[in-house]
């Protein structure tokens, strides 16, 4: 098991000079940790792979696609590829979330069952 504290986390760069920080980089998969403070955002940037975004505390707004939605702690953002996703916090306060990047798994072998027993 291997744990990672977001404190202690490498930092991720960003061309949007926003605090981001690398919890988990495994080839195709990837969690980025991101801090939005007042006036900050991720500017609209092009995700060639599927995103979830969650949010950990505060209230920020997503935009995807032309729509826009306010969100806060606890919710769920779906991004399928390719999308342009935008984030800005225009609240008073710091925004927290998680940005999870995971391609599809290939398919398993022909025949293999997994640990539950489903083919």
């Amino acid at each position: 098991m291997k744990t990672v504290a977001s404190p202690e986390a490498p930092e991720a760069p960003t061309p949007n000079a926003v605090d981001a920080s690398t919890l988990q980089n495994d080839g195709d998969a990837g969690i980025v940790g991101v801090t939005l403070h007042p006036g900050q955002a991720l500017q609209r940037h092009i995700t060639p792979v599927p995103l979830g975004f969650h949010i950990l505390e505060g209230v920020g707004s997503v935009e995807i696609r032309g729509e826009r939605r306010t969100v806060s702690a606890d919710i769920r953002i779906d991004s399928r590829s390719p999308a342009s996703p935008r984030q800005p916090n225009e609240d008073g306060g710091d925004v927290h979330f998680l940005v999870a990047r995971c391609a599809a798994p290939p398919a398993p072998p022909t025949g293999y069952r997994n640990e539950v027993g489903y083919a």
